[in-house]
């Protein structure tokens, strides 16, 4: 079926985007938040991450649920708002962190929409072949 082709492109292109800006992102938010890379790997829940903290020096403990509901675990929420109290990070201007945030929010709806394409693509598979869908996988290639 020629809507399962597109959809298995869309999501791989998707994907290869996402890891692109990811990289983009935690490169760019490293330089004044370099630790969160190694606490937090997901880049949808980086990305989300550096939308919310912004700027490290800001942080407080009242912004523990919200981490917490970001990384869904929370021993990492508290390691990420342990590290942002001593990061090794540098200070960041504001028009840099309006920049890191609009970038961040941008990537986040990206995989929102990675998100969905492999909701539509399960859906199709189920629908046309749910036998090889069930061998195979979503994202044959």
């Amino acid at each position: 079926d020629n809507m399962i082709i597109q959809g298995i492109a869309i999501v791989e292109k998707l994907d290869k985007d996402i890891n692109t800006f990811s990289m983009r992102l935690k490169e760019w938010y490293g330089w004044h938040f370099p630790e969160l890379a190694k606490i937090v790997s997901d880049n949808g829940q980086f990305c989300r991450l550096a939308g919310f903290l912004k700027n490290k020096e800001e942080v407080t403990d009242d912004m523990l649920g919200g981490i917490t509901e970001i990384v869904n675990d929370e021993e990492v929420a508290q390691q990420v708002l342990a590290m942002s109290k001593i990061s090794m990070g540098g200070a960041i201007a504001s028009v840099d962190m309006i920049n890191i945030e609009t970038f961040s929010i941008r990537l986040s709806k990206l995989v929102e929409l990675r998100n969905q394409a492999t909701e539509y693509l399960h859906n199709k598979i189920e629908a046309v072949s749910p036998n090889l869908g069930s061998l195979m996988g979503d994202t044959i290639t």
